[in-house]
């Protein structure tokens, strides 16, 4: 429910999608978008690997994919335009809706038709790196059957480089290229890319508010102070992360050898995404 009834929206959208990447910050964001007025969905309504292979009987479809929307971008399920517009109508109005999705250019016409609002958000490739494969259970479900018999190094070095996982019975595509599908985004019209940094305050209260103030005024709605009390407040998900600033940490949680082998893989992301 929104945090106040000082939201008001003077045009109200049918939906938005909060896009992200696996430990990107799609929670900050769509607890964020709840609170300004877009009921964040269930689990099991998304797009995610397991519910997008469900709906494509298992088949990848990957003919014309620069006409398709990719779902699960770390090992890609590809949809026809006309099809994810039917998953998408299912949905009441006033929702936000999680979703991982890579840059397309045909993805735009949907959501406009729609009426939809689409907001990306993206978190430094360092920490980003780190979370998925050594803070708590990895979050690409599908992998964990080949990761049971992985050293930490060997999975860091899977995700990193990509590869074949024979259990789950697919390609994965390299953290990079990932990434920088993601980032792709930055060059669209159609949507809204915003720091988890920033909103997450880790670069302090007047850049959190300057992120805040871009989300309500690209939804066209407004909010108050109150807001900022439930973004941080001491017991949030998101509270402990990892942060660039706290190497020694990463080094107590993954060993030297893997975190020097983060810095130098991540250092070309970093430079694109404008990350120092």
């Amino acid at each position: 429910m929104p945090i106040s009834n000082n939201n008001k929206s003077t045009n109200a959208f049918t939906g938005v999608l909060t896009n992200s990447l696996s430990r990107g910050g799609e929670l900050l964001l769509a607890e964020t978008i709840e609170m300004l007025g877009y009921q964040d969905t269930e689990a099991h309504t998304r797009l995610n690997y397991k519910n997008a292979r469900i709906r494509l009987n298992n088949n990848r479809n990957d003919t014309d994919i620069g006409n398709k929307i990719v779902i699960s971008p770390y090992s890609p399920w590809y949809f026809k335009p006309s099809v994810f517009k039917k998953w998408l109508t299912a949905f009441p109005s006033r929702q936000g809706i999680s979703v991982h999705i890579p840059q397309t250019q045909v993805l735009a016409p949907i959501l406009e038709e729609l009426n939809y609002r689409h907001i990306l958000i993206m978190r430094d490739p360092r920490a980003l790196l780190a979370s998925i494969l050594f803070i708590d259970e990895l979050p690409l479900y599908f992998l964990h059957s080949d990761f049971e018999t992985l050293t930490p190094s060997q999975r860091l070095r899977f995700i990193a480089e990509g590869g074949y996982a024979e259990k789950a019975q697919a390609t994965v595509v390299s953290f990079a290229k990932v990434y920088r599908s993601m980032l792709a985004w930055k060059n669209s019209e159609d949507c809204l890319m915003v720091s988890y940094e920033a909103l997450v305050g880790d670069l302090g209260f007047q850049q959190q508010k300057q992120a805040l103030t871009n989300i309500a005024d690209y939804l066209e709605t407004s909010f108050d102070e109150a807001i900022f009390e439930q973004l941080n407040r001491d017991n949030a998900s998101w509270k402990a992360h990892l942060k660039v600033n706290q190497l020694k940490e990463w080094e107590d949680i993954m060993g030297l050898e893997n975190l020097n082998y983060i810095m130098d893989y991540c250092q070309p992301l970093c430079y694109e995404a404008g990350y120092k």
